[in-house]
């Protein structure tokens, strides 16, 4: 491995060599200390040009401080989204448990035919299996209970286990449920067609990783994006951005999450904290988050 462990001094000073300026080489240190370079070189990249001669090379005046207040600004960014994000991924969960224990039975989840295997790669026997081992090694107290007071059950009602699911086998679990009729329902709760509904979930469970991971939004490109947004609906799509090229950007996601949040939470004030940060920022720093013009 030729790349060698660097301390905060060395680290400042390759930066300098590659032209990056820097107000205050004691603080850069010492917040080179807390932060790792790594997780800073996600922010590095944006300003960098690579040369040929001396490979990476920052843009002219291009600098430290810059980069820690966007850093700070991605840091933000995360946990307001994380705030209605986390409302959103109870009220599917919620929305999912309640449908199929009232359509079918409390343990609805127990029966293969009630699903199907629309996403690749997705088995009902393994993710049951899965669903099993997580309630059998679970800390939780309402696991306990079940475990103690209700030894003939495989798994407590299908209102406990999604709790016991992540965002991402939620989903799973979602977009193969056999019953349209039920999916559909969970989707006019957000007023929202059904197939771009469960698009968006997929999408939000990813998102939500980023924040719960501390990972870069600021100028991310989302692995995967909903399926254009057809039907009967009262949300507005002339809010969203268009261009091909900007589709898998996070303006759009925000757009949506803002219709989302009206169903859940009347008279909330998510969008002002939102629109309260990207109103301080230099215009510069966003200038990467492509957004709808005016908006």
């Amino acid at each position: 491995m030729r790349k060698p462990s660097m301390s905060p001094q060395e680290m400042v000073a390759l930066l300098k060599t590659r032209q990056m300026t820097f107000g205050s080489g004691p603080d850069a240190e010492r917040f080179l200390q807390y932060v790792n370079y790594y997780k800073l070189r996600a922010y590095f990249i944006h300003f960098e040009r690579f040369c040929p001669v001396n490979g990476h090379k920052f843009l002219g005046n291009t600098s430290f401080e810059e980069i820690v207040a966007l850093y700070k600004f991605d840091r933000k960014l995360r946990l307001i989204l994380g705030d209605m994000l986390e409302r959103f991924e109870v009220a599917v969960r919620t929305a999912w448990a309640f449908e199929m224990s009232q359509v079918h039975n409390p343990f609805a989840h127990l029966h293969r035919d009630f699903f199907t295997t629309n996403l690749k790669g997705w088995d009902h026997s393994k993710s049951l299996a899965k669903l099993v081992g997580v309630y059998e090694r679970s800390n939780e107290q309402f696991a306990e209970h079940y475990r103690v007071n209700h030894r003939h059950y495989k798994t407590p009602p299908i209102w406990v286990c999604v709790e016991m699911m992540s965002f991402g086998e939620v989903y799973h679990w979602l977009v193969n449920t056999k019953d349209t009729p039920i999916r559909q329902r969970i989707a006019a709760k957000f007023d929202l067609p059904e197939k771009f509904l469960i698009g968006y979930v997929r999408q939000a469970s990813l998102v939500r990783n980023c924040c719960s991971h501390h990972s870069r939004l600021w100028n991310r490109t989302l692995a995967f994006r909903p399926p254009a947004l057809r039907g009967t609906t009262s949300f507005n799509q002339t809010l969203l951005n268009t261009n091909p090229s900007e589709l898998d950007k996070l303006y759009n996601f925000l757009v949506v999450l803002n219709s989302i949040a009206g169903k859940m939470s009347p008279g909330h004030n998510w969008t002002k904290k939102l629109r309260d940060l990207l109103d301080a920022q230099d215009p510069g720093r966003l200038t990467p988050m492509p957004r709808k013009s005016n908006r």
